[in-house]
């Protein structure tokens, strides 16, 4: 049984509403929620760009999550909000004096086989 390589790319697409981790280390925090391509997906080789906005409260869990441009793959789009949902830990906002704070967080995945 051969193994299949995958590629998992998180980019930062826009700051938050208020002050947060820098993109990059918001772009890691998504990358270690985004750790598995869905079994289905790569199966039936289905590769694309998931866009999405997640909504993260004050500790730092996301509390909502949007995609905002489909890769073309329901079960991709369906996957990329779901692990951000149920494994990602964000670092979160903070206000003008340094308290946390809600925040949000915009970004994209490519799902890609290699």
């Amino acid at each position: 049984m051969a193994v299949a390589n995958f590629a998992l790319l998180s980019v930062a697409l826009a700051s938050a509403a208020a002050p947060a981790a820098a993109p990059d280390a918001r772009q890691a925090e998504a990358n270690a929620a985004l750790n598995a391509y869905p079994k289905e997906s790569l199966a039936n080789g289905e590769q694309g760009i998931v866009y999405y906005h997640v909504k993260i409260d004050s500790r730092g869990h996301p509390t909502d999550c949007e995609v905002t441009q489909s890769s073309g793959y329901q079960r991709l789009d369906l996957a990329t909000c779901s692990m951000l949902m149920d494994r990602a830990q964000f670092t979160p906002g903070r206000d003008g004096r340094g308290r946390a704070t809600r925040s949000t967080y915009d970004g994209k995945v490519i799902w890609r086989i290699t």
